[in-house]
């Protein structure tokens, strides 16, 4: 199944407000068979969420979104990607070290 990025726009919100967007977002799962919640990121600085989803479509995380009453920004397709999964034979040997802050 495809898995999503999704930016949600929260400027203003409280602490309150995300904990309960976080709330219908999950009372409402039952009526999107085939999406589901992985996690989300709170950048308080920017004052965005970053949730990421699996879905069958961008369309049903949009739909979710509305029905939960959620911002739905940009919604983009992303892959997985996990440093064990890297073959360390691909990493160049000779490459040379970067310095370290006692180095620099």
């Amino acid at each position: 199944m495809p898995r999503y990025l999704i930016e949600r726009d929260v400027s203003g919100w409280t602490a309150d407000e995300i904990d309960a967007a976080g709330l219908r977002a999950k009372m409402c799962a039952p009526w999107f068979a085939g999406l589901n919640w992985i996690i989300s990121y709170h950048d308080a600085e920017r004052q965005f969420l970053f949730c990421v989803y699996d879905s069958n479509s961008e369309d049903d995380i949009r739909a979710r979104a509305r029905f939960a009453g959620l911002p739905a920004g940009a919604v983009r397709a992303i892959q997985e990607i996990h440093p064990e999964d890297i073959d360390s034979d691909d990493v160049v040997a000779d490459r040379e070290a970067p310095p370290t802050s006692a180095t620099a």
